[in-house]
């Protein structure tokens, strides 16, 4: 029995293998052109912690003065905002949000935690020692994720967009 291959199955084989290359040609491009010029960090696994299979991580932080991880955790119904021991995993603080929210990104800025949430344009801020919330406020459009300028003076914002606010 003869097999025929359909021509769907061959361009999405010819189109992946096509993408593979032009990958691994821009990757060797970039390493030829960039070598010197970019540092390369080694690193070294000093511990592993347990996670929450039930939470799905939208915005994460360590905060070294507390050797403590802060966790935005998304999914409707089950939103929070996590407080964790950066040393043994444990929850240490948790926050649930109303559950019409999807959390999303999070950031610390002033010693105010910053949180993002997905589609109805809400974001939220927390007291960073209590978790406890402390203001809310509307914004336009989806919230993604969130960072802090390098002098940590400005917040930035990704909506999904090609747009950083």
């Amino acid at each position: 029995m003869r097999r025929v291959l359909c021509a769907p199955f061959v361009a999405v084989v010819v189109a992946s293998v096509a993408i593979a290359v032009l990958d691994a040609v821009a990757i060797a491009f970039a390493e030829s052109v960039f070598e010197d010029k970019v540092e390369r960090l080694e690193y070294e696994v000093v511990n592993s912690l347990t996670h929450d299979h039930h939470s799905f991580i939208q915005g994460f932080l360590y905060y070294p003065p507390e050797d403590a991880f802060y966790v935005s955790n998304g999914r409707r119904g089950e939103s929070n905002i996590r407080k964790i021991d950066a040393r043994t995993g444990q929850i240490q603080q948790e926050v649930m949000l109303d559950n019409r929210y999807f959390a999303e990104g999070l950031t610390l800025f002033n010693d105010t935690l910053i949180q993002l949430t997905w589609t109805l344009g809400t974001v939220f801020q927390y007291d960073r020692k209590s978790i406890q919330k402390v203001a809310q406020a509307s914004y336009s459009g989806e919230g993604w994720g969130l960072a802090i300028s390098a002098d940590q003076s400005e917040v930035f914002m990704s909506d999904g967009s090609s747009k950083i606010r």
